[in-house]
């Protein structure tokens, strides 16, 4: 018996005027209603769920950025040069892989590797930060400038870094006794060259621990200067790169390409709730690579708008890391609301860890976006809770037959198999 693994497609349903009308505009968020930026206390302009994105001086879209990974190991901890060769072919073509698809081919992150590890002369211990600081503050990057020098004065006795925009340094497998939050972004350095802005993302403890995936945390940092404010809806949650890292899924959510315009405007269904009566559309899962419909997005307002998209097994979240999965057999369509008058620096400890009392979800903490829960009790029943802290995740997923009601709009799903189908009303 062969199985067939071709899947059924369909024809993608067009935005009734365009997806223009759900592009929410920055310009109409009333700055009063803007929650006080929990670092530092100063607003980021950078910092935006809406329209336009303003990118930082470190990211080109569309267009070509250059990144170096360099490997350090450690007196302590040395590392092997054939792992590391193997290592960075796999994170670059991965690397390369993941931008081709989401960005549409817009986007090329270049990375050159460093196929041979640097020696610091120091245990990496003795690079940790004890955090009697508080880099949340407006000058956080400048507390990591004297240990990032550090590095950059070793690795230009070989490397000229004049090419680059961003620097990753990693550590051999196993390294746990580094503990710096280590983001550093476009912060002046000294070279042979002379003096040179940089990203610098240095490898750490919880990265290890977590079985991070090194080419998806090349894309999640400098993913904050396209600038996705990320680690929303559901910060910690596996369904998103952006969200976490190190979850399941890593694919982009639906909202994040379209603020880069990386999303065709075929594969997008807009439309705004005063013109909605009934819509059917129908969505393939954002980890699969295809053509078809990934974001039916509903207008509320100038600032807010409800995002319905699928999420399953597929390529972007078939990877198992550390027995991180999907339930065999998960789909489902999830939901969450966009609010740019809520889009603040995501909210964490002192350390950069998640908030301990903080779900992910919760809306005490300002976030730019949020799941929504199914109505009724869960009909999602796997076992499934994967962020520490977190509530379950079984209310917020819609398998067949399920709905979401938000604001005056229904939200059912009607069919599910090789693709989702919803039913959205205006109630």
């Amino acid at each position: 018996m062969k199985i067939n693994s071709v899947k059924n497609t369909f024809t993608n349903l067009l935005s009734p005027s365009g997806t223009e009308v759900c592009k929410l505009k920055n310009s109409d968020i009333d700055e009063s209603k803007l929650p006080a930026n929990t670092r530092g206390g100063v607003r980021d302009p950078f910092i935006a769920a809406g329209f336009p994105t303003i990118p930082r001086s470190t990211w080109t879209n569309p267009g070509v950025n250059k990144a170096l990974v360099v490997g350090v190991d450690f007196p302590e901890l040395r590392g092997n040069d054939s792992d590391l060769k193997k290592m960075n072919a796999y994170d670059k073509k991965m690397s390369d892989e993941w931008y081709s698809y989401f960005s549409n081919g817009k986007k090329r992150y270049e990375l050159t590797t460093i196929d041979y590890w640097f020696h610091a002369t120091k245990s990496a211990k003795s690079y940790s930060f004890d955090y009697s600081s508080d880099p949340r503050g407006v000058d956080g990057n400048s507390l990591h400038d004297a240990v990032s020098q550090e590095m950059i004065d070793m690795i230009t006795k070989d490397i000229d870094l004049t090419p680059f925009t961003t620097l990753y340094i990693i550590f051999p497998d196993g390294e746990v006794t580094l503990d710096r939050d280590w983001i550093v972004r476009n912060r002046p350095f000294k070279t042979k060259e002379g003096i040179k802005n940089l990203n610098i993302f240095g490898w750490g403890k919880d990265n290890e621990l977590m079985g991070t995936m090194r080419w998806a945390y090349y894309i999640h940092e400098v993913g904050h200067d396209a600038p996705w404010i990320g680690h929303a809806p559901g910060n910690g949650w596996p369904f998103g790169i952006m969200a976490n890292q190190s979850g399941i899924s890593e694919s982009l959510f639906a909202w994040e390409q379209f603020q880069s315009d990386w999303l065709p405007d075929n594969q997008i269904y807009c439309i705004d709730k005063d013109a909605l009566t009934k819509s059917v559309v129908s969505l393939t899962p954002m980890e699969r690579e295809d053509k078809q419909t990934k974001m039916a997005v509903i207008k509320l307002s100038k600032t807010k708008a409800i995002v319905i998209e699928s999420h399953g097994i597929d390529k972007w979240s078939s990877f198992n890391k550390n027995d991180r999965s999907y339930p065999g057999g998960f789909y489902g369509v999830m939901a969450y609301v966009v609010d740019i008058e809520k889009a603040v620096a995501p909210p964490v400890a002192a350390d950069g860890r998640s908030i301990l009392d903080d779900t992910g979800n919760d809306p005490k903490y300002p976030r730019w976006a949020y799941w929504q829960k199914v109505d009724g009790s869960a009909s999602f029943l796997a076992d499934f809770d994967f962020r520490s802290g977190s509530e379950p995740y079984n209310r917020y997923i819609a398998t067949l037959g399920d709905t979401f009601t938000i604001e005056g709009v229904r939200i059912k799903l009607t069919g599910a198999g090789d693709y989702e189908t919803i039913e959205i009303t205006k109630l």
